[in-house]
């Protein structure tokens, strides 16, 4: 399977990690811990999304298991929910993980939203931006996922308490 292929893999990397003269080439040794902590997140990741599901199956065995019984059933079901929305989250923030996973993501980038002169309705637009972009706080989903973090520099108000 992926995990005892990822996790060989993990165990590998450790033993050459250890060796002496792992750090002759510093560049190799950057990317082979890379690599490592990237394995070992991806194990980290499957075990979690394993542990899930075995919660969400065995409260749904619950539930079947409680017919008769209203508390217990609801007991299991909000149990399943919960297990399920586990899921969905984590599910969710590897979603982001892949698709910022190019060459480039783990570089730093500026984002600049200017209204220009568009007047209000611009301003307002700027706004809205701003607020589904990183620069908002508390910093938006994909800024947040991965250790991620986005900075408010110079935000230039308008009048009418909007950005310019």
């Amino acid at each position: 399977t992926a995990v005892s292929g990822w996790s060989s893999a993990a165990v590998d990397l450790e033993a050459q990690s250890a060796a002496p003269e792992f750090w002759d080439d510093a560049a190799a040794a950057q990317s082979a811990l890379s690599e490592l902590a990237a394995l070992k997140r991806n194990v980290a990741r499957l075990e979690e999304w394993d542990a899930a599901l075995d919660d969400a199956g065995a409260a749904l065995e619950g539930l079947a298991e409680a017919r008769g019984d209203a508390a217990d059933a609801e007991f299991y079901a909000e149990a399943a929910d919960e297990a399920l929305a586990a899921l969905r989250a984590s599910l969710d923030a590897y979603e982001v993980d892949r698709a910022l996973d190019g060459p480039y993501d783990a570089c730093a980038c500026r984002l600049e939203i200017a209204s220009g002169a568009g007047g209000l309705d611009a301003q307002d637009w700027t706004a809205m931006l701003a607020r589904m972009s990183a620069l908002r706080r508390p910093p938006c989903r994909v800024a947040s996922v991965g250790g991620r973090v986005s900075t408010r520099l110079d935000p230039r108000l308008a009048a009418a308490a909007s950005i310019r």
